[in-house]
């Protein structure tokens, strides 16, 4: 299974340059080694006749490179110093936009009040241990924010470029953009109160949970610290809500890019194709029941063809074009009822979404099948009667 020369010419048209280029030079056309690695192999695991799958692929990984450039360049510009104060409008837990008075209740930050300190470094990077950095790298990972190839050789807690860059981004947020947890909130206040608590108590894993808690009895942090690590958390989470939503909405972009490149051609097109390919084959023109046929056909699969394209697309930028786990029927030992496990495959496979082709290169494969079967047919009928013609001169005296 693989792309033939004539789908390879086809991308290349479409390109505007070769493969050839690509390969050489992938940066240079947007694509990472990581993505040329993937769509090497998508040369050779396509079936024939899945060059827009391919491009499909190729046009994705595009796509994305623009999103994260433009949002690198948003995220890591740091908040304006020559601005002291924003204001926002306050809204209730349903973002319901508040009023006093009849007039919309506004809120006035002090940019350089959001921490305690502006020493951020003091107050939380340089505070946190190897397995609290750890905490926010899975974080990130988990939440799509950044990958494991991302942070290269910062694995494990260990700190670099990259991380100081997350928690950067982070810090960008809250100050900027963030409207919950402000200086002088109720939550804020609260929050503050429960510290104290949580010191009459001696333990508050509640507190700074993303970094396992606080345990006053050991606590080495002073409550500035603690403060600065809870608006950290708080900021995450909002910030990975936001780039999941940002997600979805990017993979619906991509839907509807993938849904107009792929638009059913039209009933003329298709039989035109198919009539030439059918007369090339049997020398004949196709009857109109055989031409409904397959117009019936096309359509009622072309819908789960691009639905496979779009599911081709999110699986090639998640890096997951094959499955290493299968769900085999099983059944529970305890309560005997019908049910499912995963068990590892020893050698991985392509996603079942890969294993759908264009309907229309599908009845033309059945076309040149049942062509070839004809003829088969036609030429064990011919070696029939062959045999039987001799058959008969022989037992009419034809004796050789």
């Amino acid at each position: 299974m693989a792309l033939s020369e004539q789908d390879k010419v086809l991308i290349e048209e479409n390109l505007g340059f070769t493969l050839s280029d690509l390969f050489k030079d992938p940066n240079g056309y947007g694509i990472s080694e990581e993505q040329l690695d993937t769509l090497t192999d998508l040369l050779t695991a396509l079936p024939e006749g899945s060059f827009a799958t391919w491009m499909n692929s190729y046009n994705g990984f595009i796509s994305a490179s623009a999103k994260a450039t433009t949002d690198l360049s948003a995220l890591n510009r740091g908040y304006d110093k020559s601005t002291t104060t924003r204001t926002f409008t306050k809204k209730d837990e349903q973002g319901n936009v508040i009023f006093e008075n009849g007039e919309p209740l506004t809120v006035e930050v002090q940019l350089d009040k959001f921490f305690p300190s502006n020493n951020f470094y003091d107050t939380f990077y340089d505070t946190l241990t190897r397995q609290e950095v750890a905490a926010i790298q899975d974080k990130a990972i988990n939440a799509g924010i950044i990958d494991e190839d991302d942070l290269g050789d910062e694995i494990n807690g260990i700190k670099g470029a990259v991380t100081e860059g997350l928690v950067i981004t982070i810090l960008n947020y809250a100050i900027e953009e963030m409207e919950q947890f402000t200086p002088e909130s109720l939550e804020r206040n609260a929050f503050l109160d429960r510290v104290q608590e949580g010191k009459k108590r001696g333990a508050a894993p509640e507190i700074n949970a993303l970094f396992g808690g606080v345990n006053f009895a050991e606590n080495k942090l002073s409550d500035n610290q603690i403060l600065s690590r809870q608006i950290f958390q708080i900021a995450f989470n909002e910030f990975e809500k936001l780039t999941k939503s940002e997600q979805k909405a990017f993979d619906a972009k991509r839907a509807r890019e993938i849904v107009a490149d792929n638009i059913l051609p039209s009933n003329k097109d298709i039989l035109q194709d198919l009539e030439d390919l059918y007369k090339s084959m049997y020398g004949e023109t196709m009857s109109d029941r055989r031409k409904q046929e397959f117009i019936d056909d096309i359509a009622v699969q072309w819908s789960p063809y691009v639905q496979a394209l779009i599911a081709q697309d999110k699986y090639i930028r998640a890096g997951e074009i094959y499955k290493t786990m299968i769900e085999k029927p099983t059944v529970d030992p305890i309560t005997e009822m019908p049910s499912t496990k995963y068990v590892q495959l020893d050698t991985p496979v392509l996603q079942d979404a890969f294993n759908i082709q264009n309907p229309i290169t599908t009845a033309k494969e059945q076309i040149m099948e049942e062509a070839e079967s004809d003829a088969q047919f036609q030429q064990s009928g011919v070696t029939v009667r062959d045999a039987q013609k001799a058959y008969m001169n022989y037992i009419m005296g034809g004796r050789g």
